[in-house]
């Protein structure tokens, strides 16, 4: 039997949850490969598009290897709705308060690589790859939500 179509993000359906992290006893190497495993198998099932499939695993990895690595996170909690015309991710995280939004450096594109400061990149990768992005600290979780429209 042929593989289905993609289907446009109007017409995915589904409503992903996944949590990982020590709280899970996992490494940060096991989280992110049980990520992407958990994505593979999200994008299969619903036919997403490529485009987006490739969206969804960049953003989602780099956000949550982050919280890991630097924000001291033992839980990091991912959803993706899809709906209409826009996949919504939320990601929240135990780790340190902080805003990627406004607390991010921003990185120096023009500079040559090797003199480049660390970080604010995956934050400015995420916000090319995004439409609409938001931060919120509920005094015990951060959380960063994200819009990804389709086009017609």
């Amino acid at each position: 039997m042929p593989d289905a179509a993609p289907k446009r993000a109007g017409e995915l359906s589904a409503q992903f949850r996944l949590e990982v992290g020590a709280t899970q006893n996992e490494s940060v190497d096991d989280a992110l490969r049980r990520i992407e495993a958990s994505l593979d198998e999200f994008s299969s099932l619903e036919h997403c598009p490529a485009d987006l499939a490739f969206k969804l695993h960049l953003i989602i990895e780099e956000l949550a290897l982050n919280a890991m690595t630097y924000g001291g996170a033992e839980s990091v909690q991912i959803t993706i709705t899809a709906e209409a015309e826009a996949v919504t991710v939320e990601i929240s995280d135990d780790g340190d308060a902080f805003d990627p939004l406004n607390d991010a450096p921003e990185p120096d594109l023009d500079a040559a690589l090797e003199d480049r400061a660390v970080g604010g990149l995956g934050i400015h990768l995420v916000r090319t790859l995004t439409d609409d992005l938001s931060y919120r600290w509920d005094g015990e979780r951060n959380y960063l939500t994200l819009v990804t429209r389709q086009a017609e």
